[in-house]
């Protein structure tokens, strides 16, 4: 009989997707540092590829290994801030959403009001995370929510406190952390008044299960 050790898992086409925009951002980044005549091409790409790597990476990597990518996030957020907002617009276009204002929620319109508010043609320049949060793309959202996961999760390592979980309490809402016991059984706590509900499935009427 024939044992084969040490064999790793199947790479996902996610897996490669990753690795794909890695190198890329890498190899992009190098020749701009390290070129007399900085092209200003080199940093929408090496954009695009940051952005595309860390939106291709599971989410429970990025909280697990905060450290690493927080370093990765302010390198891209380092780039960002080097574009005006139509230059953004080249590499990550605003989504043709028109109806924000119904739904109470960011839009084209919402985000071309801000970017003009900004200037269109000023720098971005720092407070990135500020200038993203008012700006409507799929792909710059999705970076924001792993942005925020990672800096919660720097958070948690440092103090033992969640971010979101205090945000809440500030707020007054509660809301329900879910966890397996020895039985196997899966429990709901709420995290203001600590009191513990047995999960029923599916989930009661107006319940949403989120995972952060």
């Amino acid at each position: 009989m024939i044992i084969l050790e040490n064999l790793k898992p199947p790479i996902t086409e996610r897996e490669l997707k990753k690795e794909r925009h890695y190198k890329a951002f890498q190899n992009v980044c190098r020749r701009y540092v390290y070129s007399d005549a900085k092209d200003k091409s080199d940093v929408f790409k090496a954009i695009y590829h940051g952005v595309s790597m860390i939106n291709a990476t599971e989410y429970d990597t990025i909280k697990n290994l905060s450290y690493e990518y927080f370093g990765f996030f302010e390198s891209i957020n380092s780039l960002i801030a080097l574009l005006s907002p139509r230059e953004l617009m080249q590499i990550f276009p605003v989504e043709k959403t028109y109806d924000g204002e119904k739904w109470n929620c960011k839009d084209y319109f919402s985000t071309m009001e801000a970017m003009r508010e900004h200037g269109l043609d000023t720098p971005i320049g720092d407070g990135v995370l500020n200038f993203l949060w008012d700006y409507f793309n799929e792909s710059l959202s999705f970076y924001v929510v792993n942005y925020l996961g990672a800096i919660n999760q720097l958070y948690k390592n440092e103090t033992g406190r969640d971010m979101t979980a205090e945000f809440f309490a500030d707020q007054g809402i509660s809301f329900y952390r879910k966890f397996t016991a020895d039985d196997g059984k899966e429990y709901l706590r709420d995290t203001k008044s600590g009191e513990f509900r047995r999960v029923r499935k599916p989930p009661p009427d107006g319940w949403k299960m989120i995972k952060y």
